[in-house]
């Protein structure tokens, strides 16, 4: 999730004006939570959490999914669009790249 504003507004072909260069800015940290949460990065399950790591293997395959997430997030809304199946379909594909961490130590 390392992706720039300017690259999101580059791959949704938005004019350079700061108005939404700070709307684009607010979308992708609204994305990037959301990202998070859609795939249960950390769950918290009554007293025990669960924790998952990207493996390095999995790392830039993860970071290009992300940033598609981010793009698609943000396209819509800027330009409200309906597409949530494409971002599901993303987020379950990040999901899958993900590695659980049991943080107490059990395996």
């Amino acid at each position: 999730m390392t992706i720039t504003t300017d690259q999101v507004r580059e791959a949704l072909r938005k004019d350079d004006f700061e108005y939404i260069n700070v709307q684009i800015g607010r979308y992708i940290d609204t994305a990037k939570a959301a990202l998070l949460v859609a795939i249960g990065y950390k769950v918290t399950l009554g007293e025990k959490q669960l924790d998952y790591d990207i493996p390095e293997e999995n790392r830039a395959e993860f970071d290009r999914l992300s940033d598609s997430y981010i793009i698609e997030y943000v396209r819509a809304y800027l330009d409200q669009v309906d597409n949530e199946r494409m971002l599901t379909i993303i987020a379950t594909q990040c999901e899958a790249l993900l590695q659980k961490r049991d943080t107490e130590g059990n395996g």
